[in-house]
Parts: C-alpha cells; structure tokens; sequence
C-alpha cells in the first residue's frame, strides 16, 4: 500500500500517470493548477518526476490528491517498476513521446504503459536506452554515477539543478601523472566538469568518463589536470589527441556488447534480448570500430594500472570482490565510496580486484597514480551488492 510519502520515490511514475489522468478527465493544465492553487512551471515538475524536494512534492501532491478525491494507491496502482525514468529523460532532452514510441518500434500506448510503470522485456529496456543516448541503469534508475547522454550537454538544458545528474558531453579531461610529461585524455560531461572543480582539493577522487572508463586518481601522484572545452580550439602544447572520442557511444552498448559478440558467435541472438534495431546498431559499430571480441572484453573489463614510478600494467577485473580481506577494500566498494562521500571515510591503504584468473590483487594506493576501470562493469558489481543487501534486509525483516 502507497502513501503519500512513498510517492516521491515513485515520482516519475506518478507523474506520468498524473498527466493520462488529466488528459482523460479532459482538464486543462492552466485550468487544473488554478483549481490546486499552484503554478503550471511547478506541475510541469510534478508531471515529468524532475521536484528534487521531498517536502516540496508531497505539499503539492497532497493538494492534487485532494482535488482529485483519489488516493496514491489510485494514482499509481500496481505499478512494477520502483522508479522509470522514462519520461522524466524525454522531458529533460526534449523528445516527444511519438518520437521515442517510433525510434523503439512500439505503440503510444504500449510507451505510455512503460513510462506508468508497467515491467518491460530487456530489448524495450536497452532500446529505450540506445533512444535516449544513456545505460539501462539511468532508465531504471539504479545508477551510481552521474547519469550521461550522447549529446552536448548544452541540449541538456536547464537539467544541471536537477538532482538526477543527466549530463551530455562538455569536453575532454587531461591527465599528466608524476613520472610522465604527456596528458592522458578523456571525454567527460558537464556533470563531471563541475565536480571536478569541488574533487581536487582531496587526495583521491574518482572521474566517470563517456568512453565507458571510470577513473581513480591519486592527486598526490599526479602533475597536472586540464579541462578542455569542446569549443577551445586544440591545444598546441598539451599533446592533445585528435582520436579521443566524445561520448557518441551510449552506454548501453558496453553493457551488451561483450555478451553480444558471445551470443553471434553461437548463433544464439533472440530479439526478445537484442531489437532489430540494436541488432543493426551493435552491428554497425563494431564494423566501423573494426572491434573484435578481444577488443570487447577489454573494454569491458579491462584495468590498466599507472603508478607513480611511471610503470604501466594492465589486467581484466572478474566480477567478484576479494573483500574478505579485512582491512583490504574492494576496488568497486572504494569507487562507490570515494565518489560520494569523497576521500575523508576511505583510511585504507590498499585496494582489491580479482582477474579473470581468478587471482586476488592487492593494489597500495599509495604507488598509483592513475587507474583506469570499467564504468559499466564496475556499476554492475556496485548494483549486484546493493540488491543483495536489500535482499537480507527484507529476509530479516519478514
């Protein structure tokens, strides 16, 4: 049973079934705020899941539920998923729901039932995804680091106030670590850009990059970061590399892209996982990329180590954690804590991570430099431990 202050985690959900309410009880937007005593910009919020005040969204929504004579169960009824962000991202990047309803080869119907919460099968999912430039986890609200799109993040709009963190593409980070004198590159959102300028007055920080890399830095072991504008021209004394992309690659594809190459090549593709259309998509990419499925699983699981003396190493990240350690942390568990709360509740010296060897590494902070992750595979590991513990706290309680 909802209640009213269950309704805030559900906001998205809410809203879009708030807005079919008043679409088939024929009430105009204009008309409906001046019978509940509010502004349109602010039922705007309400409707597409973006109010991030909790106080601010049950005052409001306790007026529409009155006005309406409806309760939260009625309001938003059985619905599957916890919290779809679907039509909170169409709002942010300004998409018709006709547009998104055409691109993924569904009905407006069947795309209204999804963004009310209705359960989805993983094609929909990922091809909601591949629409809308970003990772299955931004679409169900479960990911851990900053949401990001393919596109500028000027489009983006008025969403960098907007506590879920959407971003697009800003420009590129450069990284000089001690021992080097040339800058390593990274495509990086607006997001990340403005965080970083808080993030380097600690000691360790950790960087979420539009090429699938997740970035741990020991600022202490590093010479100098440089952030670079898309609009700058190119740098003449900061080797820059022309190469670099620019987050064109939505994250949804390294989240299929190691299971796909696996999938071809045992003529076991079903559309029920891979659309027509994300078929074609991974299809031409990896014709483009020249990608093999080496090259795959690189990019989803490889790590590559830089310390401070200069050395680099390179290794592949298994999904499991060593954390049984006792004082030793896993590396996914440090990446989760270092980009919330920072470097004040991390007093471990070292770091693990199991390879696809299944050897247990443990890494001394304090000789790295830099240290390249996985962004998707990471987030899975974080993601995978997150709903294992809801899962015992649930079993004690019942």
């Amino acid at each position: 049973m909802n209640g009213i202050d269950t309704l805030f985690d559900k906001r998205s959900v809410a809203g879009a079934r708030l807005e079919d309410l008043l679409t088939e009880r024929e009430y105009t937007k204009s008309g409906f705020c001046k019978a509940c005593g509010m502004s349109k910009p602010t039922l705007d919020k309400i409707l597409s899941g973006m109010i991030g005040s909790v106080a601010e969204y049950e005052k409001h929504m306790r007026k529409i539920l009155d006005y309406l004579n409806i309760t939260p169960d009625v309001l938003i009824g059985n619905a599957v998923l916890p919290y779809s962000r679907v039509r909170q991202l169409r709002s942010i990047l300004h998409i018709k729901k006709e547009e998104i309803a055409e691109a993924i080869n569904v009905s407006i119907d069947r795309l209204g039932e999804i963004e009310t919460g209705a359960s989805m099968t993983k094609a929909e999912l990922r091809d909601l995804a591949l629409s809308l430039g970003t990772s299955s986890h931004c679409i169900l609200g479960q990911n851990v680091f900053s949401s990001q799109t393919t596109v500028l993040d000027d489009i983006v709009g008025d969403s960098k106030d907007d506590d879920a963190q959407l971003s697009g593409f800003w420009g590129h980070i450069g990284i000089m670590p001690t021992n080097s004198t040339e800058y390593i590159w990274y495509p990086i959102t607006g997001y990340e850009e403005r965080r970083v300028h808080f993030s380097l007055s600690d000691k360790q920080v950790v960087i979420p990059c539009m090429n699938n890399k997740l970035l741990y830095l020991n600022l202490t072991k590093i010479k100098s970061v440089v952030l670079l504008e898309d609009a700058c021209d190119a740098p003449y004394n900061y080797n820059w590399d022309p190469t670099v992309g620019e987050g064109e690659i939505p994250l949804v594809v390294y989240e299929v892209l190691d299971d796909y190459f696996f999938d071809v090549a045992e003529n076991d593709v079903h559309d029920t996982e891979y659309s027509p259309k994300l078929q074609e998509h991974l299809n031409m990419l990896i014709k483009e990329e020249k990608w093999t499925e080496e090259d795959a699983h690189e990019m989803i699981y490889g790590i590559r180590i830089r310390y401070a003396d200069g050395s680099i190493v390179d290794n592949t990240m298994e999904m499991r954690n060593v954390a049984a350690y006792g004082a030793v942390s896993d590396l996914a568990d440090v990446a989760e804590s270092l980009y919330i709360y920072g470097d004040s509740v991390e007093p471990q010296e070292y770091i693990s991570f199991t390879d696809w060897n299944g050897a247990a590494t443990c890494l001394n902070k304090n000789e790295v430099s830099v240290m390249e992750m996985p962004l998707i595979t990471v987030e899975k590991m974080i993601i995978k431990r997150i709903m294992k513990d809801v899962k015992e706290v649930m079993k004690e309680r019942n």
